[in-house]
């Protein structure tokens, strides 16, 4: 990221904004005035461990204050052009332009700087980290510059040390020049994040004003943490949102389903009065009527019964029951096709571990599951593995996909067809439970996303009780959010979303911390998609890490796997586990990549042993 450097140059016209033909914004009309909100923050309660610098070289002299519940800091602006290339924003515009950002749009792209305006936070640090005070990616902003007001959400993070940047569009909507090489202002700019508050899609910059005001309004009308907002999209059949047709904001416009688009008008806010509000109107039984079939519309707000409202779980979706989490919880990979399996029962006696993941299955010609898509599905090695483990009084969890090989959510032509291919496998062992490895190429295809969603809900319709566990790749900072929305939206209630996190660039550095950090990550994924609070998001979260040497030469030790542990019961993970009992041995030698061994210090088990003491 790109801290701008101030040139003083002979001739002011360099100093003239460099993009003439881009469109110019206003800020934000509507809700409190700049002096309204400054008049909240005049008062500095610091919540940050010191300060921060506003440019390289610059003495730290920017602390980060609380006050009415709302976060907030007084600093300059510097302008952040990175994410989408875009004529205002490439590498010929920013001397350090990155073609991403730390938060991703719903359909998981980068944020376009020169069209959304967002702010950038300083990275987690010892001075101070934002996810401690209730704020990620999609917070929304106030930000006030020159007695205008402007709403942001929280789009990327910069340097641990310096503080106030935003994006080109952020400027540009409050008069400021936006050009990346000269533009910005050296001081003025106050920020207000909102904690809690959370804009979805965060690309949609409408919502953000819509929910900023609300905010805002809240902020400025006295003391107390503004609420956490009870609003967003409303879903229903077949993943659609409740929409007020056309937009329409006149009295009597109707309520549909309709595809979800991130309009405002799909935004609806639960009131504490028991309404429900979109557009500035109550949602309203037509013509006061409670008789089967009265349409519903958006009218004025009036108190009248026709807009009272209940909301299972007082306006949150209720949680489902917590997933077991004792011994299939721990349930380490176990792999017949690679790494000279060991006999599972020397594992059980030696550990007290009593569940197993079996991988893979996998397709062979249409639709088929089979055993890494070539061994049969009873009958061969597998089945025996299976048998030896019930026999010794433990259980299996197969495994549905994996890193390569032909998926059956890729051959299967349709949910129907998959749940049948599911089905099969749950019917000739009698499966409590089923895991879907869910990465590789399959991962990033919306249709084949969806068919997965679609198939998983007829198998919980059709086995109930059974618990689907989804199994998704990761990086540092948690997982992408596509399909855990993607399901939220389609009323799919996975009991545990699992994070695989390595192979995501931690070599040499300290892998307990960073799977926190991205267990953290996926928490907040599912907790905003199916709004849950943080606790049961936490016991419908999961993580199984990799043991020894990872694929990209990341080291994950024993006492990595502790902190691991120390970490999973703090917060009741649903799942803690890892790939795989296979290598769970020490290196007779040099370490040979096989899956047979570990490659680090260890005895024999060491990791299952860890993983087996988990309490949930």
């Amino acid at each position: 990221m790109c801290r701008r450097i101030l040139v003083v140059l002979a001739g002011l016209l360099l100093a003239l904004p460099m993009f003439g033909s881009a469109p110019a914004m206003a800020s934000d009309p509507g809700g409190p005035s700049a002096s309204q909100l400054l008049a909240k923050v005049t008062t500095c309660q610091q919540i940050s461990n010191g300060s921060y610098a506003t440019d390289e070289g610059q003495a730290a002299t920017i602390p980060v204050c609380q006050a009415n519940g709302a976060v907030f800091f007084k600093a300059d602006m510097d302008v952040d052009c990175d994410g989408v290339r875009t004529t205002q924003c490439n590498e010929q515009t920013d001397c350090c332009f990155y073609p991403d950002t730390a938060f991703h749009t719903s359909n998981d792209q980068p944020l376009d700087a020169a069209k959304l305006p967002y702010i950038v936070l300083p990275s987690p640090s010892g001075t101070w980290d934002y996810r401690t005070a209730g704020i990620d990616g999609g917070a929304v902003v106030a930000v006030i510059y020159n007695n205008q007001v402007t709403y942001a959400v929280v789009g990327d993070t910069g340097p641990t040390g310096i503080i106030g940047e935003s994006s080109y569009a952020t400027a540009q909507s409050l008069g400021i020049n936006p050009d990346p090489r000269n533009g910005g202002t050296d001081s003025g700019v106050t920020y207000v994040v909102f904690p809690h508050s959370k804009v979805n899609p965060i690309e949609s910059h409408a919502s953000a004003v819509t929910l900023g005001q609300q905010l805002a309004t809240t902020f400025v009308g006295g003391g107390g943490n503004p609420p956490p907002p009870t609003g967003g999209t409303i879903t229903g059949l077949g993943g659609k949102c409740v929409d007020v047709a056309g937009a329409n904001a006149a009295n009597g416009a109707a309520v549909q389903l309709y595809d979800c688009n991130g309009s405002t008008a799909q935004q609806w806010t639960a009131g504490s009065d028991g309404t429900i509000r979109a557009l500035g109107k109550c949602l309203d039984a037509s013509n006061n009527s409670s008789a089967n079939g009265t349409l519903l519309q958006i009218w004025d707000c009036a108190g009248s019964a026709n807009q009272k409202w209940t909301a299972p779980g007082g306006g949150t979706t209720p949680p489902p029951p917590p997933p077991p989490n004792g011994a299939m919880a721990v349930a380490p990979y176990y792999y017949n096709g690679w790494g000279s399996p060991p006999d599972p029962r020397t594992v059980m006696s030696a550990t007290g571990v009593k569940w197993f993941t079996m991988a893979f299955v996998l397709n062979n010609g249409y639709c088929n599951p089979m055993w890494d898509g070539g061994r049969p599905l009873t009958g061969g090695a597998d089945q025996n593995t299976i048998n030896t483990i019930r026999s010794a009084g433990g259980d299996v969890v197969p495994s549905f996909g994996g890193a390569s090989g032909n998926k059956l959510e890729a051959s299967c032509n349709n949910a129907n067809d998959l749940a049948g291919a599911y089905q099969k496998v749950i019917n000739a062992y009698g499966l409590k439970a089923i895991d879907l490895d869910f990465e590789g190429d399959v991962y990033g295809n919306a249709t084949i996303q969806q068919r997965l969603v679609d198939a998983l809900k007829i198998v919980k319709a059709n086995n109930p009780g059974i618990v689907e566990y989804v199994t998704i790749g990761s990086g540092q900072n948690g997982p992408g959010n596509d399909l855990i929305t993607r399901a939220a939206n389609a009323g799919l209630t996975i009991d545990v979303w699992t994070i695989m996190p390595f192979d995501f660039g931690g070599a040499g550095q300290d892998m307990g911390r960073l799977t926190q950090q991205a267990t953290d990550g996926l928490e907040r994924a599912v907790r905003d998609a199916y709004h849950y609070t943080d606790d049961v998001a936490y016991r419908h979260s999961g993580l199984s890490s990799m043991n020894g040497i990872t694929d990209v030469q990341e080291v994950v030790t024993v006492a990595n796997a502790q902190t691991m542990l120390a970490y999973a019961n703090q917060h009741h993970l649903g799942r803690f586990t890892f790939w795989s009992a296979n290598r769970d041995r020490p290196c007779p030698g040099a370490y040979p990549n096989d899956d047979t061994c570990s490659g680090v210090s260890q005895s024999a088990w060491d990791f299952t042993r860890t993983f087996a003491q988990y309490q949930g």
